[in-house]
Order: C-alpha cells, then structure tokens, then sequence
C-alpha cells in the first residue's frame, strides 16, 4: 500500500465516519427528544450535543445535552484520553427572584453544604433552599441570576433531566 493509498483510505474512512454519525445522530436526537415527556417547541442537534426547547406544562425549559464527540473518530479518542463525561445542562425562569448566586461542587468559594459559593448577592434563606433542592436533586452546579436559573447535571436522560428540573422549579415556588 502505497502513501497515497493509505491517505485515501483515512479520508474515506473519517467521512464515512462523519456521514454515518449524523444520520445516527439524527435517529438518536429524536428518540432522546420524545424521552423528554414535554412538547418540543425546538430541537437543534448534531452527534456531540442536542439543544432542546421545551414547554413542560407551562413552564419553559431549554435544554442542552453534551455527549461524547461522535462526529469523528480523531475527536473521540481524544475526549475519552481527556476524560470528558457528558453533562446536562437546564436553563429556565422562575417567577422569584434569587439574585445572584453561583454554586459549584469543586472550586473555590465559601462553603455551603456541598457546593462553593461564589458571586451571592441574593437573600440567604434563598440561596440555602435553592442549593438544598439542587443537592438532594444531584445537581453539580447551580448558578442564577435574578429569575434565570441554570443547572448543570452530571447525567443525560433528558426525563431525569426534565423530571429534576421541575421539582427544582416547583420546589422554589413553595
């Protein structure tokens, strides 16, 4: 096999690859999509990621699910040499207002519960219910800003997901 033949073979091999993985993607984004249990307004995706835009009786989710990168084989040996893990991540209004707070399970900050606490500027009885729901919820981050909130989760199922979202929701609402 000659050099050239070789550089053909690769790039024959990582476009076959890429198509294959985008029609895959397609088939798994919407199978992920009709997981959620909630009307689905938008939906963007590509095989490392799927934005979703929901309406869950009333209340407005956006979604962001970041797998592993499939698109190409370059990408993927590289993520799983790095140790990325895929991740969840939720925004969404709450009708109050938390201030400003951002709460996360490593780094630095004061320490509340199992989250460092950065940025508050929110009433603390808040802030502790809001990181006291996101904990027993598994969330690994919390961060809002007056009534937007994001959470940001360890896992992909996009209905745990959802089902974690709004208990947070409902939770702040008590």
């Amino acid at each position: 096999m000659t050099p050239l033949d070789l550089i053909i073979a690769l790039v024959l091999l990582i476009g076959g690859w890429y198509s294959a993985s985008h029609l895959a993607a397609r088939l798994f984004n919407a199978r992920a999509a009709r997981r959620c249990q909630c009307e689905v307004v938008r939906s963007i995706g590509n095989p490392a990621s799927l934005f979703l835009d929901l309406n869950c009786g009333g209340v407005k989710l956006e979604l962001l699910i970041n797998r592993l990168p499939w698109d190409n084989p370059i990408n993927l040996a590289a993520s799983v040499v790095a140790g990325r893990r895929p991740y969840a991540l939720v925004r969404f209004k709450t009708s109050r207002d938390l201030g400003v707070f951002d709460a996360s399970r490593s780094g630095g900050g004061r320490r509340v519960g199992n989250y460092y606490l950065v940025n508050t500027s929110g009433p603390r009885e808040v802030v502790d219910r809001a990181l006291e729901l996101a904990d027993s919820l598994g969330a690994w981050r919390v961060t809002a800003s007056n009534h937007l909130v994001q959470l940001l989760f360890p896992y992909v199922d996009c209905r745990r997901v959802v089902e974690a979202s709004l208990k947070f929701y409902n939770g702040l609402s008590l």
